[in-house]
């Protein structure tokens, strides 16, 4: 099934997680202002998601394959929520501080050596 023909392509799937988990992750940072309870669900639904892809993968793909995915797949989010505020199809949903966030997230992620998603929770949280 192909969710998004925008952005739909033959590549690297590290890019498909990181665009993903960005949206994911906006919506929750979004929703948080006002409803926190529902930003914090979205932030789960992140980590339950992570969690069954990694089950998946790690049954088809060596551990060192999985573990330089997963700092590819960081490096798009990073990049992905970065574009979402100051790219050229910026997302309308979030407000001027929120927007402060996501870039001071985004900048920490693309700056340092994060290696899982626990990581990036730490730092969005």
């Amino acid at each position: 099934m192909l969710v998004d023909f925008e952005v739909g392509h033959f590549g690297d799937p590290s890019f498909d997680l990181g665009f993903f988990l960005s949206h994911l992750v906006l919506k929750s940072l979004a929703r948080a202002v006002d409803d926190p309870v529902t930003g914090s669900l979205l932030l789960d639904l992140t980590v339950e998601f992570w969690a069954a892809y990694q089950a998946k993968l790690l049954r088809r793909i060596e551990t060192s394959e999985y573990n330089q995915l997963v700092r590819r797949a960081i490096q798009h989010f990073a990049g992905c929520a970065m574009a979402r505020v100051d790219g050229k199809s910026p997302v309308d949903y979030l407000r001027p501080d929120t927007q402060d966030v996501v870039r001071r997230i985004a900048s920490e992620l693309l700056t340092t050596d994060v290696a899982t998603w626990d990581q990036v929770l730490a730092v969005v949280r």
